[in-house]
Formats: C-alpha cells, sequence, structure tokens
C-alpha cells in the first residue's frame, strides 16, 4: 500500500510535524505532506513528502461522509452563475480591487463578488428557487449538515475561476480574515455529507480586447491572470499552484508561449524553477515556441504592469538556454 494512503488532515490538537501549524498539511505515521516546508520530494498537490520516525501522536481516522461526484462542468457554470446573480459586491471589496490596479469595466467583466458572514440560508433558498435542490449536490461549496443544506466558505471575495471553454467550474475565495499561507481557498464541501472537492482548475482570463491570438502567457492565480490580460491585450492562463501544470499540455494552445510566474519565486525557489523548467520542456517537446519573462522591483506579473516595469522576453531552449528577443 502507498505511503500516501489513509494521510489524516492536521488540525489544532494535531498539528503537522513539520511546520507546526494547524490546517492545509496532512500526516501518518511514516510521511508528513507538509504544504509550507520544502523537502527533496515535491507532491502533486504542491507540497513536500517528509519521512517521520513514527513516534508523532496521528489524528484518529473519522468517519467519511458520502460524497457525490464533481459535477460536470455545465451543471458547474449554472449554479454558480446564479449564485453570483444573487450574491453583491462589497465596497471594501471593490476598493481592494481598484487598489490593484483593476478598473470598473474589469471589476464587472470578473464577475467578482463577495460571500457574505450571514444570510447564508437566505442565499440557499434564492439559489434553490432559481434551481434545484438536487442540482447543488455535487457542486463545491453546498452539501449536508445534521440533515441540512448549508453553503461553505469563508467570508471573502469570490473569484470566478473560468476555464479554457469559458465555463464557471470553481470560486476562489480571498478571505476577510487571513491566514498565514491561506491567502487564497477554493470554495469546497468535501467534508459534508454529499459535498464535493472542486480539484485543481486552469483559469483562463480573456480581456476585452485581444492583440494577438498567437500568443497565451502562464502564471499562477486567477485575479494574477486577469489583471494583466487586461493590461498584455492577450490571454493568460493561470495554473492552480506551480507543481499543477500538466492538464495545460491537453489544451489546444497557440503557437508561442510565454511562462511569467513571479521574479522572486523563480529566482530563490527551487520548486518554482523545477516545475516552470518542467512545464517549459514539456512544451517545447510538443513542438511550442517558449518564453520566459523577467523584471525587476515588483512581485508578480500583474504589479510589473500595473507599476509599468520593464519586462524582459526570453527564449527557452529544451537544453536550458534563454536568449532575449521579441515575441511580436
Amino acid at each position: 500500500m502507498s505511503q500516501t494512503c489513509n494521510l489524516s488532515r492536521v488540525s489544532r490538537q494535531y498539528p503537522c510535524p513539520i511546520c507546526g501549524k494547524t490546517d492545509w498539511c496532512a500526516y501518518n505515521q511514516k510521511i508528513a505532506i507538509c504544504m509550507r516546508i520544502q523537502s527533496p520530494y515535491p507532491t502533486k498537490n504542491g507540497g513536500w513528502k517528509h519521512y517521520l520516525n513514527g513516534n508523532y501522536e496521528v489524528p484518529p481516522q473519522t468517519h467519511t461522509p458520502a460524497r457525490n461526484a464533481r459535477s460536470n462542468d455545465v451543471t458547474l457554470h449554472y449554479v454558480y452563475k446564479e449564485l453570483l446573480a444573487i450574491l453583491p459586491l462589497k465596497e471594501s471589496h471593490r476598493q481592494h480591487l481598484l487598489a490593484r490596479g483593476m478598473t470598473p469595466q474589469e471589476i464587472e467583466a470578473g464577475m467578482y463578488r463577495s460571500l457574505p458572514t450571514y444570510g447564508r440560508s437566505e442565499i440557499i433558498d434564492r439559489l434553490v428557487a432559481r434551481t434545484e435542490t438536487d442540482v447543488l449536490l455535487g457542486v463545491p461549496g453546498f452539501g449536508y449538515k445534521n440533515g441540512r443544506l448549508i453553503m461553505t466558505g469563508p467570508p471573502g471575495l469570490i473569484i470566478p475561476v473560468i476555464s479554457p471553454n469559458g465555463l464557471i467550474v470553481s470560486l476562489l475565495i480571498r478571505p476577510d480574515r487571513q491566514k498565514e499561507g491561506r491567502k487564497y481557498v477554493l470554495l469546497s464541501s468535501r467534508w459534508l455529507e454529499y459535498g464535493s472537492s472542486p480539484g485543481a482548475r486552469l483559469h483562463l482570463a480573456r480581456p476585452a480586447k485581444i492583440m494577438s491570438d498567437n500568443i497565451t502567457w502562464i502564471t499562477e492565480g486567477p485575479l494574477k491572470a486577469n489583471i494583466s490580460a487586461w493590461r498584455l491585450q492577450a490571454k493568460v492562463l493561470a495554473v492552480p499552484g506551480v507543481s499543477n501544470w500538466r492538464s495545460v499540455l491537453s489544451l489546444a494552445l497557440p503557437p508561442k508561449i510565454v511562462i511569467a510566474y513571479d521574479a522572486a519565486d523563480y529566482e530563490k525557489n527551487y520548486h518554482v524553477r523545477h516545475h516552470a523548467r518542467a512545464l517549459a520542456n514539456s512544451l517545447i517537446d510538443r513542438g511550442y515556441k517558449v518564453y520566459a519573462a523577467l523584471w525587476q522591483k515588483a512581485k508578480g506579473l500583474d504589479d510589473a504592469l500595473v507599476e509599468g516595469r520593464s519586462i524582459k522576453v526570453l527564449s527557452v531552449y529544451r537544453e536550458g538556454g534563454r536568449k532575449e528577443c521579441s515575441i511580436a
């Protein structure tokens, strides 16, 4: 049996044996999957495997609730679109988006909304009136607790995740109360009866005006992709974590691809460099012309564009070389 079987989630009573935190990580007697502290063994979910000596107290296995398979993308889009039509956008969240450099037109196009602390029952009642109760089962964010249909998710700013097919397939939340290492969370209900997990989904940002269909940029995170797309006037594909890039290879992409992960992370973080190189090599092997975007004095691609930083574009080669060039 694989060592990754029967992993238990950390909690306040059973913190991670590697980083000491009480969320996001998991472990059993043999290994820990830590989402914060690196090891030589990266995992597919973006964490790192650490081998344990078996002396740690492990959380007890609990009852696993009945779950629905995640609904198909058409159903997800239908439910989430109806939900977004019900929810407002708080002024504080609007101001946050404006402070990130977005325009009112971009905010409207992005379908951003606010998930409130209170009034969830009323939201569900209104949503059921627009759809049906059974349709919500299998949609991440909804499920039963103690026999009652509820909606999950921390209060915060909702960022719709749009698939390459143009469908709303999950909802990313920027919680109002930030936790270290958890700036964004996906709306999920995997722990509820008939709940489901959102999975790791790609997001494709499409601006109002596109200069060329021959180029797609790749970065990390839907909000960053949305802001960048409008300024580049190009499609920007957001991976859900630098290690979750393999689904990119199943897409019909244009001939030119620009990889634009956060500059500081790329320079200092082996994990980011490793997966950026793996993605680049896989695309090159499939016949794509691959480039890397670099900049200084700004964290992400969106920051660099909003601040008017100079962005260098370099050709990337299979053997590891790079050469500055133009992608026009």
